[in-house]
């Protein structure tokens, strides 16, 4: 045997639920063997699937991040109404845990997984097929599973035509990240709304997560390559946060110099100065509809994926204005 340790100990380590009653260092060995040898957990043949535990378990990319918290109340409302519970998890953005976490979810026996991270390519997926889990998926389009995405491209459409409507025409974006479909769709949707007024972007720049942190990043990016620019279009509010953190402090007036739109519509972005103009996702709406596909999906689990696109809205408020409105200090001149 290649862990030389007993089969007990081997079942202990590969079980998620058991792990913790064996070593550190022998069940890191005894996964290791297991991963060259293409070895998987299987929850049916296990028998950890054998009943219904009544709970769904949900993988957030960012706690912190405002726009969750209408999603997973909406998710729980409508599976307490079946007498389901949830059971939350934190994956952040580091990818590669993320099937670890849904096996320690598994080890509480769900029945379910929502998944609201929009990386496009994840291990979940795998695992999921693998071990005939139900799975949702929110922000992120998934042929094998249901999932309830935003029309991502026409948010950032309508954020475009709203500024070319004020007479803008040098346009940048602060894109989400290219692994996750929103930060694709959103650069699609802004490219082919300029491409259809026959402009090109200002400037592009990608964010690497959607913090305000980056956003400050990217500002001072487009800045550069689009000195002229006269307005941002961003893929999330705490991009254009951290955008207007950068301008503030270098005397860049918003929107006297450069208009601003962010995404998602998150709290207390109507509170900020200026109130941002943004592009309104049904935060609730995702979570009510994931939570009623799953219920669907667990109820008919041969049923065809569904799959379900909400469609955004403007929300129109001060931080963008006319062209001919600027008051101007070398940044909104455009050719």
């Amino acid at each position: 045997m290649r862990t030389e340790v007993h089969m007990s100990t081997v079942s202990r380590a590969l079980n998620p639920r058991t792990r913790h009653l064996v070593a550190k260092d022998v069940t890191d060995k005894i996964l290791q063997v297991a991963e060259e040898l293409g070895y998987r957990l299987n929850l049916n043949a296990s028998g950890l699937r054998s009943r219904h535990s009544m709970t769904i378990g949900v993988i957030l990319p960012d706690v912190a991040q405002a726009v969750f918290p209408e999603t997973i109340l909406a998710i729980e409302t409508v599976l307490a109404a079946r007498g389901y519970s949830l059971l939350v998890a934190h994956a952040e953005t580091d990818y590669p845990r993320h099937r670890l976490i849904v096996e320690q979810l598994a080890s509480h026996l769900i029945d379910g997984l929502i998944m609201t991270t929009a990386r496009r390519h994840d291990p979940v997926i795998e695992y999921c097929i693998e071990n005939d889990l139900p799975m949702v998926t929110i922000h992120r389009h998934e042929p094998n599973f249901p999932s309830v995405v935003n029309d991502d491209r026409q948010s950032t459409r309508l954020a475009v035509e709203h500024l070319l409507s004020l007479g803008h025409r040098r346009i940048a974006h602060v894109a989400g990240p290219p692994s996750a479909d929103t930060g694709r769709l959103r650069r699609a949707g802004f490219v082919e709304a300029l491409e259809r007024a026959g402009l090109e972007p200002a400037a592009i720049e990608h964010s690497l997560r959607y913090t305000r942190e980056e956003g400050s990043r990217c500002a001072s990016a487009v800045f550069e390559k689009a000195p002229d620019l006269t307005a941002i279009v961003t893929a999330s509010d705490a991009l254009a946060i951290g955008c207007l953190d950068y301008m503030a402090r270098h005397g860049i007036d918003c929107p006297g110099d450069v208009s601003i739109t962010g995404h998602n519509n998150a709290p207390l972005v109507d509170a900020i100065d200026p109130p941002l103009t943004t592009v309104a996702i049904d935060l609730p709406g995702l979570g009510a509809r994931a939570a009623e596909l799953m219920l669907r999906r667990i109820d008919n689990p041969g049923a065809p994926p569904e799959q379900i696109v909400l469609e955004p809205r403007l929300i129109v408020r001060m931080s963008t204005i006319s062209l001919h409105g600027k008051r101007g200090k070398g940044f909104g001149h455009a050719p």
